[in-house]
């Protein structure tokens, strides 16, 4: 029983990391998207290249984001990127 309880320990220490992590970047995004004027989600792409491409991932993305209309007038919207 005792392993069983030492590895529902490290699981839940495991996944508060993980939340913590999470919440710290969502803060980290939010405060980027203000402070540079843009949407949240490229603040979010401006944090997540820099970290891909510190560690090397990727070299440099670039963002592209769509909002508009069909000729029926439904809304579209799309995120992606580019790279060379």
């Amino acid at each position: 029983m005792a392993n069983t309880k030492t590895s529902a320990t490290a699981r839940d220490s495991h996944m508060t990391e993980l939340v913590d992590t999470l919440n710290e970047l969502i803060n980290d995004v939010m405060l980027h998207a203000l402070s540079y004027g843009m949407s949240y989600n490229e603040a979010f792409f401006d944090k997540v290249n820099s970290i891909l491409t510190e560690n090397g991932d990727v070299r440099e993305l670039t963002f592209s984001e769509y909002n508009g209309q069909d000729d029926k007038g439904r809304k579209m919207r799309a995120d992606g990127y580019g790279f060379d």
